[in-house]
C-alpha cells in the first residue's frame, strides 16, 4: 500500500484521535488498506514463574521500532528505567524503557521492524522479590 503525504496526515489524525479515546482497539477496513490499533499498558503482562515473572516490553505507538545503541540483548541484564529503544510514528519519537529490573529473555522485534501498538518488542525475566515488580 503506498501513502501519499495526505493520506499520511489522516492516519496521523486517526492515530492521535484513537490514542484519546476510551477505546481499546481499533479496526479500520477501506478498498486498498487497513488500520489496526490496539491498546496495552507497559509492562503490565506478568507471566508467573516462580515467584518471578515474565514481562513483556510493549510498543507504546505504532511506528517504526528502533533498538538502542548497545541495547537489549538476550541473556543480558537491564535496570528498571534503562533506555531499550524507541518507536518512530511519523518523525515523533517514544521511548521504550524496561519497567522492571530484569533478564532479556527474548527481544521480539528487529531494529527497523514497523510494529503495532501493544506489539511485544521484549520479553523481561523478573526475578522473584524484585521490588519494582
Amino acid at each position: 500500500m503506498n501513502l501519499d503525504p495526505e493520506d499520511v496526515l489522516r492516519v496521523e489524525r486517526i492515530v492521535r484521535a484513537f490514542e484519546r479515546s476510551r477505546f481499546t482497539r481499533l479496526e479500520l477496513d477501506w478498498a486498498g488498506g487497513s488500520l489496526r490499533l490496539s491498546k496495552a499498558g507497559p509492562g503490565k503482562e506478568i507471566e508467573a514463574n516462580g515467584g518471578g515473572g515474565t514481562v513483556v516490553v510493549p510498543a507504546p505507538r505504532v511506528g517504526l521500532f528502533r533498538a538502542a545503541p548497545n541495547g537489549p540483548v538476550a541473556g543480558r541484564f537491564v535496570a528498571r528505567g534503562a533506555e531499550m529503544g524507541f518507536v518512530d510514528m511519523l518523525g515523533e519519537i517514544f521511548r521504550v524503557v524496561a519497567p522492571h529490573d530484569g533478564i532479556v529473555a527474548e527481544c521480539c522485534s528487529a531494529d527497523g521492524q514497523f510494529v503495532e501498538w501493544g506489539a511485544p518488542l521484549f520479553r523481561l525475566t523478573v526475578q522473584p522479590g524484585d521490588p519494582s515488580s
